[in-house]
C-alpha cells in the first residue's frame, strides 16, 4: 500500500464558471486552438491575422498563392516599389509538428535564388507562422 496516494481535490477556479463554460466545457487556450485547425480554418486564421496585425505595419500587404509564388506566402511592403523595395515575407506552414530545417532551407533557398535572378530583391526579414513553431532536427 505504500505506493498508493491519496487523490486531492482539483483546484476551485478563482471566479464561477459562466453559463457558456458550463456549456461548452473549460476555455481552450488561442493557440491549442489554432493547432487544431483544419486548411481552410487556417487559411481563414491567416486572413484575419493579415487584416488585424500586419496591414498597420505596413504600406501594403498582399497575399500571394499558387504554386508559383516563388517562395513568398504573405508579404509586407514598406514602399510603393513592392517586390523591388523594402518588405518583409511570412511564410504560413501548418504542420502536425514544429517546422524543421529540412523544411525551411528550401523554403528559404526559394527566396534566396529568386532574390539573387532578379525576381525581386531580398526581403529585409523572414518570419514562418507556424502554431508549432520550429523544431532543430
Amino acid at each position: 500500500m505504500d505506493d498508493f496516494k491519496d487523490i486531492p481535490a482539483p483546484n476551485q477556479p478563482a471566479t464561477m464558471p459562466t453559463a457558456a463554460q458550463y456549456q461548452s466545457g473549460p476555455p481552450i487556450a488561442p493557440l491549442t486552438r489554432i493547432m487544431g485547425y483544419d486548411p481552410a480554418e487556417w487559411e481563414a486564421f491567416i486572413h484575419e491575422w493579415v487584416a488585424a496585425s500586419l496591414k498597420s505595419k505596413y504600406r501594403t500587404v498582399l497575399r500571394f498563392s499558387g504554386a508559383n509564388d516563388r517562395g513568398i506566402d504573405v508579404a509586407g511592403f514598406v514602399d510603393d516599389k513592392l517586390l523591388n523595395g523594402v518588405w518583409d515575407n511570412y511564410q504560413c506552414k501548418h504542420f502536425d509538428h514544429a517546422v524543421m530545417p529540412s523544411e525551411a532551407w528550401p523554403e528559404i533557398g526559394k527566396i534566396l535564388w529568386h532574390s539573387f535572378n532578379g525576381h525581386y530583391t531580398a526581403p529585409r526579414a523572414y518570419y514562418f507562422v507556424a502554431p508549432r513553431g520550429t523544431g532543430r532536427r
